[in-house]
Order: C-alpha cells, then sequence, then structure tokens
C-alpha cells in the first residue's frame, strides 16, 4: 500500500520541522510506504511509479 499525503507547502515545512510530529522515516520498514508532497502532479506521479513497480514483480 501507498499513501500519498499533499500539503501546503508552507504546512509541509511546518510539519516537517516539529518536533511533536513523526518524521518521515518513522515509516521507514512498515507494510505500506508513505510520502508527503506539495503538488499534486508530484504525488500522482509517485503513486503511479509505486503501482507500476509493485505491479511488475508480481509478474
Amino acid at each position: 500500500m501507498h499513501l500519498a499525503y499533499l500539503f501546503m507547502p508552507l504546512h509541509l515545512h511546518e510539519i516537517e520541522h516539529d518536533t511533536n510530529v513523526l518524521q518521515i522515516t518513522y515509516f521507514n520498514g512498515r507494510p505500506y510506504h508513505v510520502e508527503r508532497f506539495t503538488e499534486e502532479y508530484a504525488a500522482m506521479t509517485w503513486l503511479q511509479a509505486m503501482w507500476e513497480q509493485e505491479y511488475t514483480h508480481r509478474e
């Protein structure tokens, strides 16, 4: 499973610098992949690439 979170740039900056918020590395090694984005196109491109990677490994 892949999760793409879309944030406004200022909000993402605040999240990434808030010590009370889990760092993105917290999700490493989990059965799902998480990324944070500020642009919808980048998020959709990443999701498509992850889907293609997963699909080609199933064949």
